[in-house]
């Protein structure tokens, strides 16, 4: 198992592409950690809001 860390942009992220490759990582026991530069609320294209633990 392996700690992967995902750095996505603060706004207009693909949704899918964080969730659903998050989703499969985790899967097979990978820990993901989210990252983005500035924001601590992300807003996906559609309708995906994610809210960063800056202590991950």
């Amino acid at each position: 198992m392996k700690n992967i860390l995902m750095i996505i942009p603060p706004e207009r992220f693909r949704d899918e592409e964080l969730f659903e490759t998050k989703e499969e990582l985790e899967k097979f026991g990978h820990k993901i950690s989210i990252n983005a530069p500035k924001n601590s609320r992300l807003f996906g294209q559609t309708i995906g809001k994610l809210l960063l633990d800056k202590n991950d």
